[in-house]
């Protein structure tokens, strides 16, 4: 019988709890973006299929006690997250993302008040997560950058072997800078 898993993926920009409503995901932290908005943070991490999640208020200022304001930090670190159904907005129950637990932390865990309705808070216990082991995300920008400043033939066969240890290794585009600098070296 076919699999119809694909046809209930929520259809968003981002992680949400239809995703995992019943389950728990471990990501793995490669980049964070910050930007204006209604959710100024996204939180990219391994395998999330352009999906980032972008914690919600409460859980954004759990992340930051736990690992700090400063989003470069974050790199590498891991959150555990879950599907809570008694989320509310604008006064219904919508359902949510939440934090389970967090890397880097103390092992004993993090405890802290999280707002449920403005002016109530509950404490919550954040669970210590044994670190993950991620590389931060390689841009293909990255790459063609690195590919430009080379100043030697030594020096782009170098950042060549390493593009080809990503998950770049196949695009036309690398190879098609990876050639142009070749002539632009008189190669």
């Amino acid at each position: 019988m076919p699999n119809v898993s694909h046809a209930i993926i929520a259809k968003s920009d981002q992680l949400n709890f239809d995703d995992i409503r019943s389950g728990e995901k471990i990501i793995e932290i490669t980049t964070v973006d910050v930007t204006a908005g209604d959710q100024p943070v996204s939180i990219h991490y391994k395998n999330d299929l352009n999906k980032p999640y972008k914690p919600c208020k409460g859980m954004l200022r759990l992340i930051c006690e736990a690992w700090g304001e400063e989003s470069e930090n974050w790199h590498g670190k891991s959150i555990k997250l879950y599907g809570e159904g008694s989320v509310k907005w604008a006064g219904q129950e919508i359902g949510g993302i939440r934090i389970r637990a967090l890397s880097h932390i103390d092992k004993k865990g993090l405890s802290s008040y999280v707002a449920v309705t403005r002016g109530k808070r509950r404490k919550v216990t954040i669970e210590y997560l044994e670190p993950q082991a991620v590389k931060p995300k390689i841009t293909i920008k990255a790459i063609l950058d690195a590919f430009e400043s080379a100043v030697d033939l030594n020096a782009l066969n170098d950042k060549w072997q390493k593009a080809q240890q990503t998950e770049h290794k196949d695009s036309q585009e690398l190879k098609d800078s990876y050639d142009k600098k070749l002539i632009d070296l008189g190669e």
